[in-house]
């Protein structure tokens, strides 16, 4: 799918073909099993943005499942995900669009639509001689204008539409996990609208969150208790939904923007040091130099003696004039040499 999108042709299983290879397991998973947390790392994001990512779209499932309760008269939760409401879909989509990281995924840039529209001529087998997409509206003529319009809202809603299924399947992954844990079968025989909600806003607690006064169990719980959520409305519910993900991204981005902080510090702190250390290491470079440039007179002078050297059994040095060393004096260039040696 990730080398074929765009597609520059129709096909009917393209939607069923991309979301199942959202939700499809690893060859490697031995379970046949895909987590939540795989189909989110699916999505497209950075690895830096992921925990962000994930823990935005776990609110947004939370919320899904209280709009359920509260919004369909059933008194419970279906328990097969396709028979959800599609009314508490899109409002679910409008929750997680109050991240701003996710919304520019979900709405990118013209420059990036264009780049699909782009690929997709390039894919594409009509035949139809393309004007490029670089050129100015100015420079075509009205059927070319219209024609580059035409491609761009095609691009741009097809990166929609598959955005809102790659939503839909990570809603749906969630939903399969809960059926398995806490929304099993076994655990929601007996079960009311009451329980089931007083589960949800359990795991809605978030210890970031945590204030003075909460109860042990549900710290830092956004959902509101049961008998205050009867007495509220769904958009009530969605504005709470949404000043949490707002909150989660804000939190993200104070502790991101300190930790640029102390690396900005760090590596100041790391040019002052070059800068007090650089002057030691041109002086420690210079006596280096000298200690090389001793030691190849010593070697030069040792060389001179030795050439000097009568050969005697006794070890005696002889100098150019001939003079013994056995009492006699020696050259001011050897003693000299002999006492650097």
């Amino acid at each position: 799918m990730c080398d074929k999108y765009p597609y520059g042709y129709i096909d009917r299983a393209k939607n069923d073909i991309f979301s199942r290879g959202l939700t499809l397991p690893n060859e490697e998973n031995k379970k046949g099993y895909c987590s939540p947390e795989e189909t989110i790392r699916r999505l497209g994001f950075t690895k830096t943005d992921e925990a962000l990512v994930q823990r935005t779209l776990v609110t947004v499932y939370q919320a899904f499942v209280a709009l359920e309760l509260l919004g369909t008269g059933e008194g419970c939760v279906s328990r097969d995900f396709k028979h959800t409401s599609g009314d508490h879909m899109d409002l679910a989509r409008k929750i997680t669009l109050a991240n701003p990281l996710i919304r520019l995924w979900y709405d990118p840039p013209e420059e990036y639509i264009y780049s699909l529209v782009d690929i997709v001529r390039k894919n594409s087998n009509t035949g139809i001689n393309q004007v490029s997409t670089q050129a100015s509206s100015a420079e075509l003529s009205s059927a070319a204008t219209a024609r580059v319009r035409k491609d761009f809202m095609d691009a741009f809603s097809s990166h929609r539409h598959l955005a809102c299924l790659a939503l839909k399947a990570v809603l749906g992954q969630f939903w399969s996990k809960s059926n398995s844990t806490w929304l099993s079968s076994t655990r929601q025989r007996y079960a009311t609208e009451e329980s089931q909600w007083d589960e949800l806003r359990q795991q809605s607690s978030d210890q970031d969150f945590k204030q003075d006064g909460d109860v042990i169990g549900y710290e830092g719980c956004w959902l509101p208790t049961y008998s205050e959520a009867r007495e509220m409305s769904l958009d009530d519910i969605v504005g709470l939904a949404e000043t949490r993900v707002h909150d989660i991204y804000s939190r993200r981005r104070e502790i991101q923007e300190r930790q640029e902080e102390e690396n900005a510090r760090l590596q100041r702190l790391q040019r002052e040091a070059e800068t007090i250390s650089r002057p030691m290491t041109k002086r420690a470079k210079r006596l280096g130099q000298r200690n090389e440039a001793a030691k190849r007179r010593r070697q030069r002078l040792r060389e001179s003696l030795s050439a000097q050297t009568g050969g005697d059994d006794d070890g005696s040095l002889s100098n150019d004039n001939g003079i013994d060393d056995d009492g006699q004096s020696v050259s001011d260039a050897q003693q000299a040499g002999a006492a650097e040696l």
